[in-house]
């Protein structure tokens, strides 16, 4: 779901789990579950584009395809 287009940087992160806290808790879980547990860094950084993607497209923010 990650736009590489847009790229992800650790800020974009944050700023997506400040926002998943007020308005996708469930999201954000599915998140803090990969990003705590999982060993693989690509894995890892695939749930940080994921979720900065659904963060974009809810902020309007990065929409270019």
């Amino acid at each position: 779901m990650g736009d590489p287009t847009c790229g992800v940087t650790h800020d974009d992160v944050r700023a997506a789990i400040h926002w998943a806290l007020d308005h996708d808790v469930v999201v954000l879980a599915q998140h803090r579950l990969v990003a705590h547990t999982v060993a693989s860094e690509d894995e890892r950084r695939e749930a940080d584009a994921d979720l900065v993607a659904r963060w974009r497209l809810a902020t309007g923010l990065c929409t270019r395809r």
